[in-house]
């Protein structure tokens, strides 16, 4: 945060904080003892709201405490019978039976337990050294570390995740999401809780930030560092009388270059294929579409056997494709000097072009479209 960059897009922040606060507590956990009152101090605080992606956050870094236990979540029956509901929800939703399921910054382990207790069986990582030892001694299986992109967890890949306000604490939420996203199965799911700074904002709630937190989301921007980081938010919502935001996710599996690439080679091959079965025969074949994408599939494809690009655009006609060199004519020429087929490549007006062919031009021969990244034809002509 020394650069003021936002620690979700990275967008830079304004010189200025919104808000800024004098001698709050070094850390909201920092209980002093009697014989450490007189190195105990304050500390200022300076509040940032993103630009870019809108989230709210403080100009800090990041707390750990080695003998932090807990939160006083573990101590309230009334939070007690809420998680235990949630850790059976969720077991039961994504049928976790006997399924994997990691606990993101678990503490002592309580909510483990009650994952257990669901029928899960449940693994955690946690950074604070007393909490894991804590968990260890009632036989929970808690590994002592950091959540991040090529953490080495025991146990990887997971079927489900969970983590309970921990998001909030994170130094680099990105690096966070991308670790957990890392050690889920193909199709894991999860849920994740952090505090809602929409009650802070309802409620004027100034006291709210805490060197704690270093991120304070609403909604729409834990939907966002969701969504970047590869999660599709299948439901998301305030609960606990509006002080919590929870949100329940799947992992998206990311879109591959490599198959985009092996598409776009098979899509050419197709055409060629198409164009070699009239030119060897002596049959000539036209093209429809001389579009942005279109121009650009034709200078890929390096075609050597068409006779010309047909576009309706009276401002592209008589002139040539960008690096193909082709002519483009106005459709009337397909009366005038006839082809025995035709592809139609302009995908934003597939209809319309084929029911002009049809009907305006009387057109006899094959029509041939693009059909995702390969060809159909539509309209047979005589046999080649």
């Amino acid at each position: 945060m020394k650069n003021r960059i936002c620690r979700l897009c990275q967008f830079a922040l304004s010189t200025q904080p919104s808000i800024k606060l004098e001698n709050i507590p070094r850390g909201g956990h920092v209980l002093p003892k009697y014989d450490q009152l007189d190195a105990d101090f304050g500390v200022d605080l300076e509040v940032y709201q993103c630009d870019n992606c809108g989230l709210v956050q403080i100009a800090a870094e990041s707390l750990v405490y080695a003998d932090q236990v807990g939160s006083a979540h573990a101590s309230s029956p009334g939070m007690l019978s809420h998680r235990k509901r949630q850790a059976y929800e969720l077991v039961e939703r994504f049928n976790l039976r006997d399924k994997n399921i990691l606990e993101v910054g678990c503490g002592d382990g309580h909510f483990m337990e009650l994952l257990a207790d669901a029928g899960a069986i449940s693994f955690g990582i946690e950074p604070s050294e007393r909490a894991t030892e804590l968990g260890r001694e009632r036989g929970l299986k808690i590994q002592q570390g950091y959540m991040g992109k090529n953490a080495n967890i025991e146990g990887t890949p997971f079927d489900a995740f969970v983590t309970m306000h921990v998001l909030e604490h994170a130094p680099d939420p990105n690096d966070f999401l991308q670790g957990v996203y890392e050690n889920l199965t193909v199709d894991g799911v999860g849920l994740i809780e952090v505090p809602s700074f929409e009650q802070t904002l309802e409620n004027q709630r100034v006291y709210d930030f805490i060197t704690d937190h270093l991120s304070y989301f609403s909604v729409k921007t834990l939907r966002f560092a969701l969504e970047k980081n590869g999660f599709n938010v299948l439901d998301i919502q305030r609960n606990w009388g509006g002080e919590h935001i929870v949100a329940t996710v799947q992992k998206q599996e990311q879109e591959s270059l490599g198959d985009l690439q092996m598409g776009v080679n098979f899509l050419i091959g197709k055409m060629l294929e198409f164009i070699n079965s009239y030119s060897s025969k002596g049959k000539r074949v036209a093209i429809w579409g001389a579009s942005t994408n279109g121009v650009t599939l034709l200078s890929l494809a390096q075609f050597q056997d068409i006779v010309y690009i047909v576009d309706s655009s009276p401002h592209k006609q008589n002139r040539f494709t960008p690096v193909s060199h082709w002519p483009i004519v106005e459709p009337s020429r397909l009366k005038t000097d006839p082809v025995d087929a035709i592809m139609v490549i302009a995908t934003r007006f597939t209809d319309e072009i084929v029911n002009q062919l049809k009907t305006e031009i009387g057109f006899a021969g094959t029509i041939a479209v693009l059909n995702k990244n390969s060809l159909e034809v539509v309209q047979t002509g005589k046999e080649v």
